[in-house]
């Protein structure tokens, strides 16, 4: 019987489902403005549960209240109700959260049809965005190209940009990008593209990929489309989980190794 109502479930929600909606031949998956909106959908409807209820959904999951930071190695503890959202809502998926909120009897409707209208809207600003034709195919550029005698990452920016310039003579490449963070702190994004950023690291420590983190957020206030570049010189161990962290968070890496 369960199985039963999770399977219409998941049948209602691939009404909200966003893998296979294109636009401009770009899937509205990449931009970093719907995954926000995501998040705070998912954490919305967490907060809808009781304490009690989030703690039986993390034991059913196997989601510790105690965790280890991989960059830092800080030891966290979830112990307030707004921590426990925090938590799960960075471990679950919508449709996973959708799943308890029926099982629970959770009002949630609402919230969907406000992730629904939100991703209609995303989709016709972006049909009036030139740049979105050709993300993917800059995409593919980024990863077809091979940096060369490498010495920092200013001319690591410099390499990519002479090389979309040549490939992408029709849009303008800009470098080096003043702009404010949301604190009022003055931020540089490396490459822009219309309504794409490239931010561009050379990982030399742990602390240098947690600023990463932040930068991405600040520049999301700016840019649809957030793209990082990251060239692993094999200074930094863990990479791949920051990469992971980011992807899911709708952003685009790509890796290169020399």
């Amino acid at each position: 019987m369960m199985m039963s109502r999770f399977l219409k479930a998941v049948k209602k929600f691939s009404k909200y489902s966003i893998l296979a909606t294109k636009v401009a031949g770009v899937s509205i998956v990449t931009s970093f403005k719907y995954w926000r909106k995501e998040r705070e959908i998912r954490r919305a409807m967490l907060n809808r549960f009781s304490v009690k209820q989030l703690n039986e959904i993390a034991r059913r999951k196997g989601i510790s209240w105690k965790w280890k930071d991989f960059l830092t190695g800080e030891i966290y503890r979830a112990k307030t109700k707004e921590e426990k959202v925090e938590r799960l809502a960075d471990k679950l998926s919508l449709k996973t959260i959708i799943k308890f909120a029926r099982a629970y009897k959770i009002k949630h409707q609402d919230l969907l049809d406000e992730l629904d209208k939100f991703r209609t809207k995303l989709i016709e600003e972006k049909s009036t965005v030139k740049t979105s034709s050709y993300y993917s195919e800059i995409l593919q550029a980024l990863e077809e190209f091979k940096p060369e005698h490498i010495r920092d990452e200013r001319e690591l920016v410099n390499q990519i940009c002479i090389y979309l310039r040549a490939k992408f003579p029709g849009l303008k490449v800009r470098k080096e990008v003043s702009l404010k963070g949301r604190m009022g702190e003055k931020l540089r994004a490396d490459i822009v593209i219309g309504d794409m950023c490239i931010e561009v690291k050379i990982p030399s420590s742990r602390t240098h990929l947690q600023r990463l983190i932040g930068q991405i957020d600040d520049y999301s206030q700016y840019y649809d489309h957030l793209v990082t570049f990251i060239l692993d010189i094999g200074k930094v161990r863990g990479i791949s989980k920051i990469v992971d962290r980011l992807e899911r968070e709708g952003i685009k890496v790509i890796t290169k190794s020399i």
